[in-house]
């Protein structure tokens, strides 16, 4: 979420080079995302041809967002709140005229996500997908 409007993260030169660098194996860097989020259950990816965007993690929803974050953390699994919605959910937008964002708000109340990250190996995908089935 956004505490305060305003600050704005800009690349620098240094992570320009490495991206440059990264263009190099990002073909093998989508394709091993993408097989990980299919592998976790992620059925939509089939269902996009012709679609070449990298995820860039795999999404869960659940009624109680916040303490299946806390279970997957005491199993040594990083998760995240999914983007809040922006206008309603953001300390630094408290001031605005809240507007009904129906699903924004749902997704930013249930979701969560945890890593596909092209180096996660079999053994890892593996527990983290029975650690998430129960969610």
């Amino acid at each position: 979420t956004f505490d305060e409007v305003g600050w704005n993260a800009k690349g620098t030169n240094l992570q320009a080079a490495i991206g440059s660098v990264m263009l190099d194996e990002i073909d093998e860097v989508v394709e091993k995302r993408r097989e990980n989020v299919e592998f976790l259950g992620g059925w939509w990816l089939s269902e996009m041809t012709g679609e070449r965007a990298s995820p860039h993690c795999f999404p869960i929803f659940t009624e109680n967002r916040d303490e299946a974050i806390k279970k997957l953390f005491e199993q040594g699994i990083e998760a995240r709140p999914l983007m809040a919605s922006i206008p309603n959910q953001c300390p630094a937008y408290a001031s605005m005229k809240r507007k009904n964002y129906l699903w924004a708000d749902w997704l930013g109340t249930f979701g969560l996500f945890v890593p596909c990250h092209q180096n996660l190996n079999k053994k890892q995908l593996e527990y983290l997908k029975e650690q998430i089935k129960g969610l």
